[in-house]
């Protein structure tokens, strides 16, 4: 926003997103001055051919992600073949036919983004995943899958949302965000102008992640115990049955509710 401070852009977007978590199921205008990308920015960034894995998916009209070799294609680089660059006209020809673009942790490539997932971090207070996704007119977009509350972003084009869990249709024009509720939904996109919208969703730890952390709480609760100081004078049978008896009783005890929420909260 030109001519505001950071703190007049903070207190306004944190507004907005409180209005976001009040309005039931109904559009909510985003702050003036907000920038956005439009679908041409992103037709651009395709385009000029820079683009690269794995800054971009495609997904087929039936919601299936197109083959890695009908997307990406080698480009030679300073006398170097490197894969996984976009195929431009690949890409723009699958656009065409209904497919959706996928374009995952688009904040870290789209400065002007960044500020709406901070807003977004403060009120679920909780790391955010930010993902642009961009259908052609009149194409049934492929929708996120999610189980909890998502807010969609529209940056250009005009989407349809359907919402069969409350029973309504919310149409959403440039500039537009909506608070979706948990449950499957389907969008289409109104008029011939390609749509742009983003979605915010709290970040979900992987199975990866969650079994790392386990092992990681339980070897630094043992870490942190009087034992560990002379761990290395024990029998090796005594040592091994120690570090199961502890182990067992940390991993009963532990709250795997707070261990998660450790995982999506915001430093």
């Amino acid at each position: 926003m030109k001519g505001s401070s950071v703190k007049d852009v903070t207190d306004t977007l944190d507004s907005w997103f409180a209005e976001l978590a009040e309005a039931e199921s109904r559009a909510v205008a985003a702050p003036p001055g907000l920038t956005l990308p439009r679908a041409g920015d992103l037709r651009a960034t395709i385009e000029c051919g820079l683009l690269a894995w794995p800054y971009l998916q495609v997904l087929g009209p039936d919601g299936a992600a197109v083959a890695h070799e009908n997307v990406f294609t080698t480009r030679t680089v300073q006398n170097h073949a490197v894969p996984g660059y976009v195929h431009r006209s690949r890409v723009l020809a699958l656009l065409a036919g209904g497919a959706t673009l996928r374009f995952p942790s688009v904040g870290d490539w789209r400065p002007e983004i960044r500020p709406v997932v901070q807003a977004a971090q403060r009120a679920l207070v909780s790391g955010v995943e930010a993902t642009a996704w961009l259908t052609a007119g009149g194409a049934d977009p492929v929708l996120p899958e999610h189980s909890g509350e998502i807010v969609v972003v529209v940056c250009s084009g005009t989407l349809r949302w359907k919402m069969p869990s409350v029973g309504r249709v919310v149409e959403l024009g440039p500039g537009q965000a909506l608070k979706v509720v948990a449950g499957p939904g389907s969008g289409q996109v109104a008029g011939p102008d390609d749509c742009l919208f983003i979605t915010l969703a709290r970040r979900v730890p992987s199975a990866r992640e969650l079994v790392a952390a386990v092992q990681e709480a339980g070897l630094a609760h043992l870490a942190g115990l009087p034992q560990t100081a002379t761990h290395h004078l024990m029998p090796a049978a005594a040592k091994a049955e120690w570090v199961r008896t502890e182990l067992n009783r940390f991993y009963a005890d532990l709250d795997a509710a707070e261990l998660l929420h450790s995982l999506v909260r915001v430093p």
